[in-house]
């Protein structure tokens, strides 16, 4: 799952990826979960010379927590 965090018209954006694994969670109600997040930067700028070279950077950070079986 992907949102925007940050967007402006002149210098890029930042988006944040939650990697979002599958749980078989069989006869428990929950399970341990580890996965990533994945923060994106994505460089612009109106001067076209400044547009070279590597225009995406990444952030990877491990996640923890409990995957819970929810009735709605």
């Amino acid at each position: 799952m992907t949102v925007t965090i940050r967007k402006t018209v002149d210098t890029g954006s930042t988006l944040f990826t939650l990697v979002l694994p599958r749980v078989n969670l069989e006869n428990s109600n929950s399970a341990p979960v580890e996965t990533k997040g994945i923060t994106t930067t994505n460089r612009f700028s109106v001067i076209p010379q400044f547009n070279q070279g590597q225009t995406q950077t990444y952030t990877i950070i491990p996640l923890t927590g409990t995957a819970q079986s929810v009735a709605f």
